[in-house]
């Protein structure tokens, strides 16, 4: 209770403002991209990210109606247990196939229905972070975003058209090096990019898997851009993606001015060499370490614990997920 009645516009004027003024940005369909998908999607999909039509077939049952577990033999029962792992992966991917059915489904209607601009609503969560609702929006999966565009365009200027060319290499997965080499990279894939883009559905390959819509957007817009002949005044509407590293760590790192963990979160880099560190590979690699340690131990116990997590590995995403919500106080 104390918390909606703290919870007003008059007691919390800049989060009031801060929604509102987020509510208020207007977006539109891209046209290419919706034309592209919607083809994509008549011919069948199941490729560049668009769901099959058809969705996943269930593993049919093994054995007869009438077949009891009971007294089955132990090859049997292996058939029968590998047939419930894969049925229980089916409702796995169904699930899956289903919400991506009904993001496709949600802006084909939204764009029969209504030509746009489009407005979002917002919320946010315990930790402050705004999120948009509605199904497609600006935060959903790549097709949403390579989608929804700014309906307010701007003329890409003397550094848009840098950042756009660094936009095509992060979503065709080409993030790790620095921003230079990230914009070199779509230079040098230009020619085949190009070939591909009035048919993107017949060249699936140019496009990757990170985000092949988002790619596929920018592509079209740089194209465009170049086409005009007058790049840097050519009036866009398509955002720009940038994504922190670990940006909890980054916030902490800043304030203590902490030279370790400015490094390995991409706030400084001293040598000017990149390519991008990884804080989470680095943890992971510390804790090896320390468990390495742990094997020598005197207690039998400790060292067998170990010596187990030797064989098995702390992998990447193993670490991220208590690296990532340590600073968000998660406990231990």
């Amino acid at each position: 209770a104390e918390v909606a009645e703290a919870f007003t516009a008059e007691k919390m004027p800049q989060v009031f403002n801060a929604g509102n003024y987020l509510q208020a940005v207007p977006f539109a369909m891209h046209g290419p991209t919706r034309d592209a998908i919607v083809r994509v999607w008549q011919a069948g999909g199941n490729i560049m990210g668009v769901p099959d039509v058809k969705g996943p077939k269930k593993p049919d049952f093994p054995y007869a109606a009438d077949w009891v577990k009971e007294g089955a033999g132990e090859e049997e029962l292996a058939v029968f247990n590998r047939w419930k792992r894969n049925t229980a992966a089916f409702y796995d991917e169904l699930r899956e196939w289903r919400g991506r059915v009904r993001e496709v489904g949600a802006f084909l209607k939204a764009t029969r229905e209504a030509a746009g601009p489009y407005w979002f609503p917002v919320y946010f969560d315990s930790r402050g972070r705004w999120y948009y609702r509605g199904l497609p929006n600006p935060q959903g999966s790549d097709l949403a975003k390579a989608v929804l565009h700014f309906h307010e365009k701007r003329p890409l200027g003397p550094r848009g058209l840098f950042w756009l060319k660094v936009h095509i290499a992060n979503s065709a997965g080409f993030d790790k090096e620095r921003m230079q080499d990230r914009a070199l990279w779509t230079e040098q894939n230009w020619p085949r990019i190009i070939a591909a883009l009035d048919e993107p559905e017949n060249h699936p390959d140019v496009w990757g898997k990170d985000a092949p819509w988002c790619m596929f957007a920018a592509c079209w817009e740089l194209r465009e851009a170049l086409r005009s002949g007058h790049p840097e005044a050519y009036c866009t509407g398509i955002p720009v993606h940038m994504d922190a590293t670990c940006s909890g760590l980054q916030h902490f790192s800043a304030l203590l001015r902490d030279s370790v963990g400015g490094l390995y979160v991409n706030l400084t880099d001293p040598n000017q060499c990149g390519p991008k560190q990884d804080i989470y590979s680095r943890v992971a690699a510390n804790t090896m370490q320390v468990i390495q340690r742990d094997t020598l131990s005197d207690d039998p116990e400790v060292a067998a614990l170990a010596a187990w997590c030797v064989r098995v590995g702390i992998s990447r995403s193993l670490a991220k997920k208590p690296v990532m919500t340590y600073v968000y106080g998660a406990t231990l």
